[in-house]
C-alpha cells in the first residue's frame, strides 16, 4: 500500500477515473516536506489506452519547482521513455513511486522538455544546482523565471491540494 504520510491519490469526480490527482510529499532531498500535487491523466481513447500506454503526469497549476524532470509548465518526465519503458504490468503505484523517486533523486540525464539548462547545471555543478533549487524555493527568480516559495506551495496544498468533499479516494 501507499504510505498515507507521503501519498494521497483521488479522483475529484468518481464518474471520471481517467483524471486523478495525487499529493506527494518528499521525505528527503531538496523538496522534503513540500506537498506537491500532480494531475494524472489516464489514456482511454483509441489505441493509446491504459494500461498499455503510460499516464501523463503534470504538476497542478500554481506549483513550480526547479527540477530537471519537471518543467516550468508542470510537465513531468518519470523516466519511462529510455531506460525503463512503460509496461502494461505497471500501475498507479508505480506512477506514485516514480514521482517520489524523481523528487528524491532528480535525473539530469533524462531531462524533461524545457529543462535542458537545469539538467546541464545539475550535471556540471551539483552544488550550484542545489543552490538554485533553494533560491527557487525561497520564491526568487532563477533561470529567468519566477518560482513560488515553498511556503506558498504549502498554502496552495491546503486549497487546491485537498480533495473535494465529493472526491473518490483511491489511496
Amino acid at each position: 500500500p501507499l504510505d498515507a504520510q507521503v501519498f494521497s491519490l483521488w479522483a475529484d469526480d468518481k464518474d471520471n477515473l481517467h483524471e486523478l490527482r495525487i499529493s506527494v510529499t518528499a521525505t528527503e532531498g531538496l523538496y522534503k516536506g513540500i506537498p506537491l500535487v500532480f494531475e494524472i491523466h489516464i489514456p482511454h481513447k483509441d489505441d493509446a489506452m491504459y494500461p498499455n500506454h503510460q499516464p501523463e503526469v503534470n504538476l497542478v497549476s500554481g506549483y513550480k519547482i526547479i527540477h530537471p524532470n519537471i518543467n516550468h509548465d508542470g510537465n513531468t518526465c518519470l523516466g519511462y521513455r529510455r531506460e525503463n519503458p512503460w509496461k502494461a504490468t505497471m500501475g498507479l503505484k508505480t506512477v506514485a513511486w516514480s514521482i517520489l523517486g524523481v523528487l528524491h533523486c532528480p535525473n539530469a540525464d533524462n531531462a524533461q522538455e524545457g529543462c535542458k539548462d537545469i539538467a546541464k547545471l545539475m550535471r556540471e555543478n551539483v552544488s550550484k544546482f542545489e543552490d538554485a533549487v533553494r533560491k527557487g524555493l525561497q520564491g526568487k527568480t532563477c533561470f529567468d523565471k519566477s518560482w513560488p516559495s515553498a511556503d506558498a506551495m504549502k498554502k496552495l496544498a491546503k486549497s487546491v491540494g485537498k480533495p473535494s468533499s465529493k472526491a473518490y479516494f483511491i489511496a
